[in-house]
C-alpha cells in the first residue's frame, strides 16, 4: 500500500449538521486534497453524518470511516453498529480500539479482535489502534503492552489477504501536546514492522497518532516505517488539516 494515510477522526466534536457544513464550505478544496498524489484522505465523522457525506463526497476521492464497530456481526445488541452496516453507509475504513473506547466504553483486546475480523470480511480496512499508558511507558512496558493488544487481532485475522492499518496513539500523548522523542518511535514502529511482516498474510501499513499537528508532523518524517497519521483536533479546522497533508513526505516513502 504506497498511499500514505491521514484519517481524521472528529470524534464526537462536530454535530450532524457542522460535519455537513464542514464539507460544504470545503467542497472544493477537499476534492482537490483528495487528488494529492500518493495520499488518501479518510473523514471519521460520527455515526448519522456518514451517509449524508458519503453522498456530499461521491464525487471526490474522499473516503468515510466509522470510528468504532460492534464487536458483533449481527443480533440484539442495542446501541451497536455492525460492519456490514458500515460497508452499505459507504465506509471503507473504521477505527477500532481507540484508547476513548478502550477506557470509557470497556472495549477488550478480544473486542477488537471480533471487530477488526468483521471489518476484513465486510471489505472494510480496519486501523486498529494500540498504545501504552503513561504509567506502562515509565515502567518499559510498552512493546509488551502493544503486542498484548495485537497478538488477538492477528490471530483472527491469520491468512487474510485483506490490508489492515495499525495506528499506533501512546494513550500519554493523545491531546495532551507531547510528542513521544523519536529515536523511541523509531524503536516502536521498526518493532511493529518487524511483528507485522511475520503475521500478516496481506498488505499492511503503519500510522502515528497523538498530538498531530502542523507544528509537529515535521518530526515524525525521518521514521522510514511510518505510512502517516491519524489526525484528531488538528483535523476540525480545515486549514490546518490541509497543511498536514501538504507536509506528507514521510520517512522514505
Amino acid at each position: 500500500m504506497p498511499s500514505q494515510l491521514f484519517v481524521a477522526n472528529w470524534k464526537m466534536q462536530k454535530t450532524f449538521l457542522e460535519s455537513i457544513e464542514y464539507c460544504n464550505a470545503n467542497i472544493n478544496v477537499l476534492t482537490k486534497l483528495g487528488e494529492t498524489p500518493d495520499a488518501e484522505i479518510v473523514i471519521c465523522p460520527t455515526f448519522p453524518a456518514l451517509h449524508a457525506l458519503t453522498a456530499l463526497l461521491a464525487q471526490s476521492r474522499i473516503r468515510l470511516g466509522g470510528q468504532t464497530v460492534s464487536a458483533h456481526s449481527s443480533g440484539a445488541y442495542t446501541g451497536q453498529v455492525s460492519a456490514q452496516t458500515l460497508k452499505e453507509v459507504g465506509c471503507s475504513y473504521c477505527i477500532v480500539g481507540h484508547s476513548e473506547q478502550r477506557e470509557y466504553n470497556g472495549v477488550t483486546n478480544q473486542d477488537v479482535a471480533h471487530a477488526a475480523k468483521n471489518l476484513c470480511d465486510s471489505g472494510i480496512e480496519p486501523i486498529i489502534c494500540i498504545g501504552e499508558t503513561l504509567k506502562q511507558f515509565q515502567k518499559n512496558e510498552a512493546i509488551a503492552t502493544l503486542e498484548a493488544q495485537l497478538d488477538l487481532v492477528l490471530a483472527a485475522i491469520k491468512n487474510k489477504q485483506q490490508p489492515i492499518t495499525i495506528a499506533y496513539e501512546p494513550v500519554w500523548a493523545i491531546g495532551t501536546g507531547i510528542v513521544p522523542e523519536i529515536v523511541y518511535l523509531e524503536k516502536i514502529f521498526q518493532h511493529l514492522a518487524t511483528l507485522l511482516s511475520a503475521t500478516h498474510a496481506g498488505p499492511w501499513r503503519l500510522i502515528y497518532g497523538g498530538s498531530v499537528s502542523t507544528q509537529t508532523i515535521t518530526s515524525f518524517k525521518t521514521i522510514p516505517t511510518l505510512s502517516g497519521f491519524l489526525i484528531g483536533s488538528a483535523s476540525l479546522d480545515f486549514q490546518n488539516f490541509e497543511k498536514i497533508v501538504s507536509l506528507r513526505k514521510i520517512g522514505a516513502l
